[in-house]
């Protein structure tokens, strides 16, 4: 996608959250593009990142199921705290739809 994964149009967001986040990379690229933004990345595996000093201070890796995280409502995952929420594939996770 012309070299940008993400191609919204993001003013100074604040807070950013990548839902079934994968291998983290999406997570790692949009803490670089937004530096001063907190970035979380959440994903039911834990996220397999091989070398820690790659990951920016502003990253967040959280395990867990997303339904449940929200639902509980707890810091940092509560509803409308971010500025944008990016997910991709996550048609890969549902197994609880209509069969």
């Amino acid at each position: 996608m012309h070299g940008s994964v993400v191609h919204a149009p993001l003013a100074d967001p604040v807070r950013i959250l990548d839902v079934g986040c994968g291998t983290g990379f999406v997570t790692i690229d949009l803490a670089l593009r937004y530096p001063d933004a907190e970035v979380y990345g959440v994903d039911i595996s834990a996220v397999p990142i091989r070398d820690h000093s790659s990951i920016p201070p502003n990253v967040h890796f959280i395990q867990g199921d997303i339904r449940s995280l929200v639902a509980d409502a707890k810091p940092p995952l509560t509803l409308g705290s971010f500025d944008h929420v990016f997910s991709r594939l996550l048609i890969m996770g549902v197994d609880d739809g209509p069969s």
